[in-house]
């Protein structure tokens, strides 16, 4: 713990416990040094993903980063309005090893969105989503009574 605190400039080992336990909330800034320290992406460090860290790309232009997006979606047949995922594997060199396909459950996919808002939104926003919900939930309801 010793190496990490002098790592990230904190004197007290206790400011770091403070963090894990969560009873000093973490602004971003920190947040990315202790990312950029353990080598892992701030999603991970905060649990919104289980991939330590993602590989980036560089592309010169939109049209560049847009034409080499567009050319893995058809080269593998993916529809990412389906609930599958593509999953990239990196060998050394950051070279790209392999694509494949995961399908998943779309329901699934929002369980999980949902439990992240409800966990990392205040109150005050958490009563937003929850009423922008109710709203859908109405409208939808509606629709179909009208069919």
């Amino acid at each position: 713990m010793d190496e990490f605190a002098s790592a990230m400039g904190v004197k007290s080992q206790r400011t770091i416990v403070n963090w894990e336990n969560g009873t000093i909330k973490l602004k971003e800034d920190k947040l990315q040094k202790i990312a950029k320290v353990l080598d892992v992406s701030v999603p991970y460090l905060t649990g919104f993903t289980n991939v330590k860290k993602y590989e980036s790309q560089g592309f010169d232009t939109v049209e560049e980063f847009e034409k080499n997006r567009q050319n893995l979606l058809d080269e593998h047949k993916y529809n990412p309005h389906t609930g599958s995922e593509l999953k990239q594997t990196f060998g050394s060199g950051k070279v790209l090893k392999n694509i494949e396909v995961i399908e998943t459950d779309i329901r699934d996919r929002y369980k999980e969105v949902a439990k992240n808002l409800a966990s990392d939104l205040s109150d005050e926003n958490n009563e937003k989503w929850l009423e922008y919900g109710r709203l859908l939930i109405q409208e939808q309801n509606r629709k179909e009574n009208l069919l």
